[in-house]
């Protein structure tokens, strides 16, 4: 699967910015992912905020706090765990959902057009009817997932895209630009997320995870 190319990532830096369609707001987040369910992520805007995962726990501190939030890793959500196991400016987070054993290929392997690629959700114990398409270029990049709430796939219920594509290694893309569109109480929205200043597979100072080094010591007990 496609998504066994990000494998060759072992960790990434970049600037993070999201925002939902009409609105004036922009969130801005430095991060730093790594293997082995390690995050070191620093919300800018528009509240300041400090995440630090160091693959058993992960420890969060808002500007105001005294001292930072502690939760266990495995005591997370799946989307949590998700968002910290999975490679940002890629599409990785999504496939993480999918079944991969269950995919049907919808398109003629030979074709010059994007190929569409139905999966099972992994999982998906509210309703096992749920599918998701996911469309792949003639590079075998994945552009696009929709997910729908039927098995035939006629009411989709969320779609992912991914645009601004840069190969960061040999076969291995990621993306400046990703959008969701979903519906919260029946009503459209739209979030973009921009990806600024990827840098992949660096030497990494350890203490970038050690959240001791983040967070006084003191103010953790």
């Amino acid at each position: 699967m496609v998504s066994e190319r990000y494998a060759a990532i072992t960790n990434l830096a970049c600037v993070v910015r999201r925002q939902i369609a009409g609105g004036d707001e922009e969130s801005v987040s430095r991060i730093v992912f790594a293997r082995g369910g390690r995050l070191n992520a620093e919300m800018l805007s528009p509240d300041r905020r400090r995440v630090i995962v160091d693959g058993e726990s992960a420890w969060t501190k808002k500007e105001k706090d005294k001292k930072p939030h502690r939760v266990a890793f495995d005591k997370q959500s799946p989307a949590q765990k998700a968002s910290v196991l999975c490679v940002p400016a890629s599409p990785e987070e999504v496939l993480f959902t999918l079944d991969p054993a269950s995919g049907i290929d919808l398109a003629d392997p030979t074709s010059i057009h994007a190929r569409q690629v139905k999966f099972r959700i992994r999982g998906d114990a509210l309703d096992s009817q749920r599918r998701a398409l996911v469309s792949v270029d003639e590079v075998g990049r994945i552009r696009a997932v929709n997910l729908f709430a039927d098995a035939n796939c006629r009411w989709r219920i969320a779609s992912y895209a991914w645009d601004l594509p840069t190969e960061v290694l040999p076969g291995v893309w990621l993306f400046g630009r990703s959008s969701v569109e979903t519906a919260v109480n029946g009503t459209p929205v739209t979030l973009t997320t921009r990806f600024d200043n990827l840098r992949v597979n660096q030497d990494l100072a350890p203490e970038l995870f050690n959240a001791d080094k983040a967070f006084d010591a003191k103010a953790k007990k």
